[in-house]
């Protein structure tokens, strides 16, 4: 954690979005507000990067096409929404990602068209919570990856955005959920090549994120629990290993567990009264 704090990636993107964050809830409301603090996390990590000097510019048009995709596919279909944010992630993890393996490439682009709107799903159910949940991943990714640099601007905006969101009162909205659970995948895709199992695993740190088309109703404590019992184990067992299969042979009975666990939870549930 000391070689974070003392990174200029960290500092830059802590300051700005705690400051672009802070504004958003001193002058906006409602949807203004949790859209600005979606902006806040994009903006921070372009911050960071660019201090990090690790700045493509062609991730500033991927989250572009993927923000408008966001807003247009917004209550859509999940075909729709996916079809929807393929564009942009197609820049994403390849324009976005020179010198990435086709492999690594392939599995963040269905991490970003899969996750992203599914965590949609989880906003809208927990909106306050949905960065807690992000930079918890993020954290992950960054304690996954050889390669830190993408990372370290992502942990720094995204932590003070979700200590905001927790704190105040937040609508769910689309651009912030979509764009930094793809800048997550992408942050595993870049920092991960010099170790093939820490891409997977990096992007095995979504989580619930990538699961909530399977619970419409889950409680926020088992829905923590299981993501941070699903980015721990990503983390530090499967993305330290160096091959990619042996990470993904890790990776998938860890996400299929997370799954039974949240569906199980979900039957286990009283339906509401009529």
């Amino acid at each position: 954690m000391g070689a974070l704090v003392r990174s200029s990636g960290f500092v830059v993107a802590l300051l700005t979005a705690s400051g672009v964050s802070l504004l958003a809830v001193l002058v906006a409301r409602g949807a203004a507000r949790s859209a600005a603090l979606g902006l806040a996390i994009v903006v921070a990590v372009f911050a960071g990067l660019a201090a990090e000097d690790v700045l493509p510019g062609a991730l500033i048009v991927a989250a572009f096409l993927l923000a408008v995709a966001a807003v247009i596919a917004r209550g859509r279909s999940y075909a729709v929404r996916g079809a929807a944010l393929c564009p942009g992630g197609v820049v994403l993890v390849t324009l976005a990602a020179p010198g990435t393996p086709g492999w690594a490439r392939g599995l963040a682009f269905v991490a970003v068209v899969v996750a992203s709107p599914t965590s949609e799903i989880v906003d809208r159910r927990f909106p306050s919570l949905i960065f807690a949940l992000i930079a918890f991943s993020s954290l992950g990714v960054y304690f996954t990856v050889p390669d830190t640099e993408q990372a370290r601007g992502l942990v720094g905006a995204l932590l003070p955005v979700a200590a905001v969101a927790l704190a105040s009162r937040r609508s769910p909205e689309s651009i912030g959920p979509s764009v930094s659970v793809a800048l997550v995948a992408w942050a595993g895709l870049v920092g991960g090549v010099a170790r093939p199992g820490s891409v997977v695993g990096a992007i095995s740190c979504l989580g619930v994120l990538a699961l909530g088309s399977l619970v419409r109703r889950p409680t926020l404590v088992r829905l923590a629990a299981v993501h941070a019992v699903v980015v721990v184990l990503a983390s530090r067992v499967a993305g330290l290993r160096q091959s990619a299969w042996t990470a993904l042979a890790i990776a998938v009975p860890i996400m299929v567990i997370a799954a039974v666990v949240l569906v199980a939870g979900e039957r286990g549930r009283m339906p509401d009264p009529p």
